[in-house]
C-alpha cells in the first residue's frame, strides 16, 4: 500500500512538472505552443523525470517508452529548444 501511495504522488509530480516545463518554455521562446506539440513536450518531461525518480517501476516505464519514442530522452529544456530549431 505505501509503494502505491508513493508512485501515485510521483506520477502526480512528475505531471505537475511536465506542465511547468511547458509552461517555461513557452514563457522563454514567447509563443504559445498547442496540440500535438505541447503533448510531445510534457510527455518527454514527465517522462525524464520518472528516470529522474529513481522509482524502479516507473524507470522501467520511461524506458519502454523510450523505446517506442527513440530519440526523445534524454530531456532538458534545452535540448526541447534546439529540437524546434530543426
Amino acid at each position: 500500500m505505501a509503494e502505491l501511495k508513493k508512485l501515485t504522488k510521483l506520477r502526480l509530480q512528475a505531471a505537475s512538472y511536465a506542465k511547468r516545463v511547458a509552461r517555461e518554455y513557452c514563457l522563454i521562446a514567447r509563443y504559445l505552443i498547442g496540440g500535438k506539440e505541447r503533448e510531445r513536450l510534457e510527455q518527454s518531461a514527465k517522462m525524464q523525470f520518472y528516470l529522474d525518480s529513481g522509482n524502479k517501476t516507473l524507470i522501467v516505464e520511461a524506458n519502454e517508452w523510450a523505446s517506442a519514442n527513440a530519440g526523445c530522452l534524454p530531456f532538458s529544456l534545452e535540448l526541447g529548444f534546439q529540437e524546434s530549431e530543426t
